[in-house]
């Protein structure tokens, strides 16, 4: 039975965030070894974090300039097409060939809130089309705005209707304070109750913990699985459904 599979690959994984512009070819070609495996029974929706490319130029702009301007986009959009491209041609390797969809050319920012129409991305994936989107600058009424991968993982989910989608990240899942994994947990007391950090390297999106904020607009009882993407079988288990080995959050 063919699924539909959302999952968000953190730029942690493909790119070391304390090195601008960095790509770790081998676990790239080790997750299209999976997602091509998985991809012959099931439609794939990718999403890739801004890694140490996307955060890079943005902060770099921003020591430059000292804030984002709607004239930075394109600079932005250049660099995370590059990369974007770049993943796809390794994905090659494997037979997968996703369909590009690119955020500053569907989503917009005004009135505190962005709007993304993501029908083509839709129709794509309902006629068995792999897709993969990345984190991105829009234009908006106050200069550049920065869509993550995160924000874009959870929109897809809505507009596909998915009840489960996948974060990989470069840790085992959340700890809590004493530095053990939650094994499970509702996102109800992991807001209330648990301290997130946010993450290391370069990150202009907030880390860790607007990664779990974003997650609020889900609907209700979609479930979130967070694993290990630098530890490849584990994220195949989780894709096959076998097992989250990580943080499984019920929203």
């Amino acid at each position: 039975m063919n699924k539909i599979i959302v999952a968000k690959i953190g730029g942690s994984v493909f790119s070391d965030k304390s090195k601008p512009y960095s790509l770790r070819e081998t676990i790239i070609h080790r997750l299209s070894e999976i997602f091509g495996k998985v991809s012959k029974e099931n439609t794939l929706a990718l999403v890739l974090g801004g890694g140490s490319h996307g955060h890079a130029i943005v902060q770099e702009l921003l020591e430059k300039h000292g804030k984002l301007e709607n004239w930075h986009v394109p600079i932005i959009n250049r660099v995370m097409e590059k990369l974007a491209m770049k993943i796809v041609g390794l994905m090659e390797y494997n037979d997968l060939r996703p369909l590009i969809i690119h955020p500053h050319s569907t989503c917009f920012f005004a009135k505190n809130s962005y709007q993304c129409n993501f029908e083509v991305a839709v129709q794509a994936v309902k006629r068995k089309i792999h897709i993969l989107s990345y984190g991105d600058a829009i234009v908006s009424d106050r200069g550049a705005y920065i869509l993550s991968g995160d924000d874009i993982t959870v929109e897809l989910a809505l507009k596909l209707g998915i009840d489960r989608i996948f974060y990989l990240s470069n840790v085992d899942g959340i700890m809590d304070q004493t530095g053990r994994v939650i094994k499970e947990t509702s996102l109800n007391y992991l807001l209330n109750n648990i301290t997130i950090t946010g993450s290391s390297g370069i990150d202009v999106t907030g880390g860790m913990r607007k990664k779990v904020e974003s997650l609020t607009k889900l609907t209700k009882g979609t479930e979130v699985c967070i694993v290990n993407g630098l530890k490849p079988e584990i994220v195949r288990s989780a894709l096959l459904g076998t097992r989250c080995k990580g943080t499984l959050i019920h929203v």
